[in-house]
């Protein structure tokens, strides 16, 4: 079995998945706070399985990841995916950009699970995926002429997202753009 979460500026969402990757019981959702209590909540939702059954984990993280190492601006922390690794006793951790993740998953999400907020055409371009949270997420799917592979982008791993938990992030990229730029407009 696999473990999965998203850590998140704001929140920390884990579960636990078969190897059809069918999730088995609950989303677990936590406050992500300075990150300091991840290696605990990740124990938590393993108790919550048969010993030994969950050996693999890949978390996916609002911030950039080089080497298996992320430090997110909106939480404060480093992680190391060996020593998150080494603190729970599985075989493997791997850390990924969080809308790296999204951009893999894309694909999978049925049509009701979309909602059209302006009409395009069908194209077997390239595609940008932008998730305004606490910060402003960004990555993108390449198309190599076959498939979508997707790519990491940090233009949201910027000091000027919010700091402060309200999810203002997106105003004040905003502002910071528009006050860089000399643009009158505020948001």
């Amino acid at each position: 079995m696999i473990l999965a979460g998203d850590i998140g500026g704001t929140n920390i969402r884990l579960a636990v998945f078969d190897k059809d990757l069918k999730r088995i019981g609950k989303v677990h959702q936590f406050k992500t706070g300075n990150g300091s209590d991840l290696e605990t909540r990740l124990h938590d939702v393993l108790q919550t399985r048969k010993n030994g059954s969950v050996v693999r984990a890949c978390l996916a993280v609002a911030g950039p990841v080089i080497d298996g190492v992320c430090a997110p601006v909106n939480i404060g922390r480093t992680f190391r995916a060996t020593d998150i690794r080494d603190a729970l006793g599985l075989e493997s951790v791997v850390l990924i950009n969080d809308l790296v993740a999204n951009a893999a998953g894309i694909g999978l999400l049925k049509k009701n699970d979309l909602v059209t907020i302006q009409r395009g055409e069908k194209h077997h371009g390239n595609c940008a995926i932008l998730s305004p949270g606490t910060g402003l997420g960004e990555s993108a799917l390449i198309w190599d002429g076959q498939q979508h592979r997707p790519i990491a982008s940090e233009g949201g791993a910027r000091a000027v997202c919010s700091d402060d938990r309200t999810g203002t992030g997106v105003a004040d990229l905003h502002d910071a753009k528009a006050q860089n730029c000399d643009v009158r407009t505020r948001l």
